[in-house]
């Protein structure tokens, strides 16, 4: 019996010892959890408030649907619709060219009575706002004469009597008047071509063209005409 009561007396003490381990590590799970779970709720609190005031550092970003109407409102024009479309000899507007000194007035076809009152457009090409290429032409001796001034980036307005367009410069170049690769007649994007002869200045008769290409910026669309 001594034996036996000194087995028992032996035991408890390790029982004792493992209890007093596993309770403080189960508290510190306990406590590390409900821990994890205060700070989350925390982080949600300051998300949420930061959001209203307009501080969030995760930009909000537009539903892809309101982003497609932006970009359809971008692209909209204008509608105009002509009472009847320009003839021969019509006043069509008036041009200007920023940084040049570039100013007159702009007529329907390309003959020397509209060359010699200001610029004239070529009647096989188009009028701005029916999109693809509108071609102008003007003397180098008056109203285009200040074309060497001409650089990439200029704006060039042309108010039409039924509108107005702006257009940007993009690029120049030298050619005979016979080169048909410096014009596209048939492109499908507006742009406006402009063309004098050159050198610059020049009076007598010459077979080189100085042309300035132009994209469009803004303006109405014309309503197509009725055939």
């Amino acid at each position: 019996m001594r034996k036996q009561s000194s087995h028992f007396a032996a035991s408890e003490p390790r029982n004792n010892k493992g209890k007093k381990i596993l309770l403080p590590l189960v508290f510190s799970i306990v406590a590390l959890v409900i821990l994890l779970i205060v700070l989350q709720s925390v982080r949600a609190s300051f998300a949420s408030a930061a959001s209203n005031s307009g501080l969030s550092d995760t930009p909000q970003i537009p539903a892809l649907s309101a982003l497609q109407t932006e970009e359809t409102a971008a692209v909209e024009q204008e509608q105009v619709d002509l009472e009847s479309y320009p003839e021969s000899g019509d006043y069509l507007g008036h041009l200007t060219v920023s940084g040049t000194t570039v100013d007159c007035d702009v007529y329907y076809g390309d003959s020397e009575t509209e060359f010699s009152k200001g610029a004239g457009t070529y009647k096989g090409a188009k009028i701005p706002g029916e999109g693809g290429t509108i071609l102008m032409g003007g003397h180098t001796g008056t109203y285009f004469r200040d074309f060497e001034s001409v650089e990439v980036g200029d704006e060039v307005t042309f108010t039409t009597y039924y509108g107005e367009y702006h257009y940007v410069v993009t690029g120049t170049r030298v050619a005979t008047d016979t080169d048909t690769t410096a014009y596209d007649l048939d492109a499908t994007e507006e742009n406006l071509i402009m063309y004098t002869c050159y050198p610059f200045g020049i009076i007598n008769p010459t077979d080189e063209r100085f042309f300035v290409y132009c994209d469009l910026v803004s303006g109405p669309s014309v309503v197509p005409q009725k055939s």
